[in-house]
């Protein structure tokens, strides 16, 4: 929807629908209570006991939720006045009720991943994307040209979109992964919130730390340099990062379930480590495609919007190290360290807050995205050093470190020889892209021609 929102909207007013944006991942980590690890900790921990895990988690996440929604259906005044929000109240209403039915769908898809239902799991998500965007289409396209008379609805559609969406995916989830009993197992609770509390605590912090940047756009620029402006072009070239974004989610929603079956396996600690060295390579094959054909991915976002093009590399860097710190901080919810993940991400907030504070008023949205990227390079070091005192992972930074200089270099180089000649510079960038996968490919020892003829034969089974 990035092309057709800032083909629509001015930089200030997308600026006001990221902001809500902002907060929304932030309730919905609170509100989560980090049940969805929990989750997969106890179902895999109580195989007898898996029905009881579901209903107590969903239960919890039913009853913290609905008090949620009330207070903000009740309460959005103050919460405009606090916050120093755009005044239409329907912005917060909506977005309450979009945090609402996300959380209440939270545990059933987490009970799609641990019975690898994967195909289910992916249908269901792709029908969301699909709802989504065809309401989307509908709102802003349709519906106006058949009832021109009808008042302007601005980004107000983008919500009401969203929480249809919203609703209709809890439906179609709650189908399929089962109604639970709603009712609480009182010894089962304890014990989950023992383990999960410390994961919100981590998560928020990392939830800001993520989103801390446009905070520092809105609240760190003077109203001369008009934030919301800013805000508007940053967020519409994050969204251009969304590819590494997807891929580190899709790694994400794989890993979770999949790392804590192997856990007590002998070869974990191999695994974990090539799971990493490979998440490195791809990551840096995301980045090249993205920056070395940023001409056509410019196409993404409107052309009042592109004047922020050059932090998109940055951008993709942070994203890049989001993944990695992500395969380096599941070794803590492995050994029941969750509250590490605490210190580490403390430690990333307050890098970014003194950064922000000291360039973010002078450069603007150019310094929030390498404040960004400086925050979650720090929070990959301190892990792997806190992770490394209670086990030893072999990770092979030797290959790591070839990869990741070498696609640096390669994006260097194509800043080096740019052409103006738009197909000679995408023919230029195309041979030095293929460069690095065929050195992937000979380092690694991969044919790919075996692995599609495999592919292929277990796709006719």
């Amino acid at each position: 929807m990035n092309p057709i929102y800032t083909s629509v909207f001015e930089p200030s007013v997308y600026g006001i629908y990221g902001e809500f944006y902002i907060y929304i991942p932030i309730l919905l980590t609170i509100l989560t209570f980090g049940l969805e690890t929990g989750f997969f900790r106890f179902s895999s921990n109580q195989i007898e006991n898996k029905e009881s895990v579901y209903s107590t988690s969903f239960t919890t996440l039913l009853i913290t939720s609905s008090v949620f929604i009330l207070y903000v259906m009740f309460s959005y005044q103050s919460i405009i006045s606090g916050l120093d929000l755009s005044p239409n109240r329907w912005y917060v209403i909506l977005s309450g009720w979009i945090v609402f039915f996300d959380v209440i769908a939270a545990i059933p898809f987490a009970r799609l991943r641990s019975e690898n239902k994967a195909t289910l799991f992916v249908v269901i998500k792709t029908l969301n994307i699909l709802v989504n965007v065809g309401l989307n289409l509908l709102l802003i396209y349709i519906i106006p040209s058949l009832f021109p008379s009808l008042p302007k609805m601005g980004i107000l559609v983008i919500f009401i979109a969203n929480v249809i969406t919203s609703f209709l995916t809890l439906f179609v989830v709650m189908h399929f992964a089962g109604i639970p009993s709603v009712r609480i197992n009182k010894p089962l609770f304890k014990e989950m919130m023992i383990y999960s509390l410390p994961l919100v605590i981590s998560g928020l912090v990392g939830q800001i730390n993520d989103l801390l940047d446009r905070f520092s756009i809105k609240y760190l620029l003077p109203s001369g340099e008009n934030p919301m402006y800013q805000m508007g072009i940053y967020i519409s070239n994050l969204k251009l990062a969304v590819v590494l974004t997807l891929f580190t989610q899709m790694f994400r929603y794989a890993a979770e379930p999949f790392f804590f079956s192997n856990v007590n396996k002998e070869d974990s600690s191999k695994t974990y480590a090539d799971v990493f060295k490979y998440f490195s390579i791809f990551g840096m094959i995301i980045f090249l495609l993205v920056t070395l054909y940023i001409d056509i991915f410019q196409h993404l976002e409107g052309i009042k919007f592109r004047i922020g093009l050059p932090i998109v590399p940055i951008l993709l860097l942070s994203y890049y190290f989001v993944g990695l710190l992500y395969n380096l901080q599941i070794i803590f919810k492995l050994h029941n360290k969750t509250r590490k993940t605490i210190d580490v991400t403390a430690f990333g907030l307050v890098i970014l807050v003194i950064f922000n504070m000291i360039f973010v008023p002078r450069f603007g949205y150019q310094a929030a995205a390498w404040g960004r990227l400086l925050s979650f390079v720090s929070m990959c070091v301190v892990s792997y050093f806190i992770a490394r005192k209670f086990v030893r992972i072999p990770y092979d930074f030797k290959a790591i470190l070839l990869y990741f200089v070498l696609g640096l270099g390669i994006y260097f180089l194509s800043e080096a020889v740019r052409q103006e000649n738009i197909y000679l510079r995408l023919a230029i960038n195309t041979v030095l892209f293929s460069s690095y996968v065929l050195v992937f490919l000979y380092r690694e020892k991969i044919n790919p021609v075996t692995i599609a003829k495999s592919f292929l034969k277990w796709k006719s089974k």
